[in-house]
């Protein structure tokens, strides 16, 4: 047995999304279920993890999963988000709708406020908040690259997918290339 087996029966941890695909490669139980709906009991868990899924939500689904979040932790909860990002950078244009949106389909982006205030209204405080990486700024550097990215204006998506017709760039790779 692998050390992450030995430690998800140690722990006893479960894996939740609404993606099957995605659950293939959990090692511990695992359930499909959505973050607006948690299928686990009230306090049921002492930590509560959701990682890299916050910035994506739309207000409605965002403040039901805090709410949820919140509903099943009995201690803890973790998160993980993009800080500070600025979502115009990466907007795209759709070549099918024309609708203009963020390539990585993120709708918000937190400060470390509003990650210390996050759960602030369901009765948990904030102890840390760590950075995994930051974006290297660069006094001069970084504000003419966002100048110039703005300036460009809003690019055809090349890679993602339309949030409204689900149009998707398709590509022949080509002999050469």
């Amino acid at each position: 047995t692998s050390q992450s087996d030995v430690l998800a029966t140690a722990l006893d941890l479960i894996g939740i999304d609404f993606s099957e695909i995605a659950l293939r490669g959990v090692k511990a139980e695992k359930k499909v279920g959505s973050i607006t709906e948690i299928p686990l009991e009230r306090k049921s868990y002492d930590v509560v993890c959701a990682l890299e899924v916050l910035e994506h939500l739309n207000e409605k689904d965002f403040e039901k999963a805090r709410e949820e979040l919140s509903r099943v932790s009995s201690k803890y909860i973790l998160v993980s988000t993009p800080f500070e990002e600025d979502l115009e950078l990466e907007f795209v244009k759709c070549r099918k709708c024309k609708t203009r949106y963020n390539a990585s389909h993120h709708k918000r982006s937190f400060s470390e406020s509003d990650i210390r205030n996050l759960f602030k209204k369901y009765g948990f405080e904030c102890i840390d908040v760590k950075y995994i990486s930051k974006r290297n700024e660069y006094l001069i550097l970084s504000n003419i690259m966002k100048g110039y990215r703005k300036l460009r204006g809003i690019r055809n998506s090349d890679r993602a997918v339309c949030p409204v017709c689900g149009f998707k760039e398709s590509y022949v790779k080509t002999k050469g290339g």
